[in-house]
């Protein structure tokens, strides 16, 4: 069971309510909704390629079709950007259309390297997809791109929520223990796991030693329930077994009002897990262990 003595308070039920009470609306932080340094690179790193391409703003019709053509023989890498223009980022060499006409699949290789690309195919994928008449709307396809590269960053939202929950936990801690206490995000020499291949968010080390952390922390936030983070508490359940055999300190430090609705889960946690904290009972980590103290 958690040990709310410790952390200071009176019962389990205080230590309880004080959680589910607590729980933070939101982790969106101003750092959230776009990864400006992500989206400025990609495009930055279009930037020749689209210069070149826009110059098809000056052509119209038939001959903007032909423009392309020559443009594509003349710079075959230009066909790299291409999937970008319509908001698709490559995985693999090409893409897979389901040809209407032929009721066959066809693939369209961008790399101008690859054996089975062909011009003509990539110039026909641009008029098929509508990509030449984005030329009649805009001149500067850097401009548009870039409005692009924000749209599709918004699709790693989900994982950078759970980055900046992590960023979060690590710039309170820092400021709350002791400076005899190194915290070494990602820890690649030590996880309780079996495999160093998968680490813990967080490992604490004592200025006296580095034979091993004495207090591993798992963060997570969860704005909705789901699968996953009921399979979390059978997991971190374990792994304070664990951390216990080794002598270690396991804290998990989760938020977010999906826990609401998952308030069984969670409570198998607290009666099963020693220290289970949200991020606004992280002032009371100090209590776990001494030495954390200022």
């Amino acid at each position: 069971m958690v040990n709310f003595e410790k952390l200071g308070f009176d019962s389990f039920d205080e230590y309880k309510s004080t959680f589910f009470k607590t729980l933070l609306k939101t982790n969106q932080t101003y750092e959230y909704f776009v990864d400006w340094d992500r989206v400025l690179s990609n495009v930055k790193h279009y930037e020749n390629e689209l210069q070149i391409l826009s110059i098809l703003s000056r052509y119209h019709g038939k001959w903007r079709k032909n423009k392309l053509f020559e443009i594509l023989k003349e710079y075959p890498e230009v066909s790299k950007v291409i999937p970008i223009i319509i908001a698709v980022r490559l995985h693999t060499k090409g893409i897979d259309i389901f040809d209407a006409v032929s009721e066959k699949i066809l693939t369209v290789i961008f790399d101008p390297k690859d054996d089975r690309y062909d011009l003509k195919t990539v110039v026909k994928f641009c008029e098929r997809t509508g990509i030449l008449n984005i030329f009649d709307r805009t001149q500067n396809l850097l401009d548009y791109i870039l409005g692009v590269e924000v749209g599709l960053d918004t699709n790693a939202r989900k994982n950078r929520s759970g980055l900046i929950f992590e960023q979060m936990v690590y710039n309170k801690i820092s400021k709350i223990i002791s400076k005899r206490v190194k915290i070494v995000p990602q820890d690649a020499n030590f996880s309780l796991y079996g495999s160093r291949r998968k680490r813990h968010d967080f490992a604490l080390y004592l200025e006296s030693t580095d034979r091993q952390p004495f207090m591993i922390i798992e963060a997570n936030f969860y704005n909705t329930p789901g699968s996953k983070p009921n399979a979390i508490v059978g997991d971190y359940i374990e792994l304070h077994r664990k951390a216990k055999e080794y002598g270690i300190i396991f804290v998990w430090i989760t938020d977010g009002r999906g826990w609401l609705k998952m308030k069984n889960h969670m409570e198998r946690a607290m009666t099963e897990m020693d220290w289970i904290l949200n991020y606004k009972m992280l002032n009371r980590i100090v209590k776990i262990y001494d030495p954390l103290r200022p």
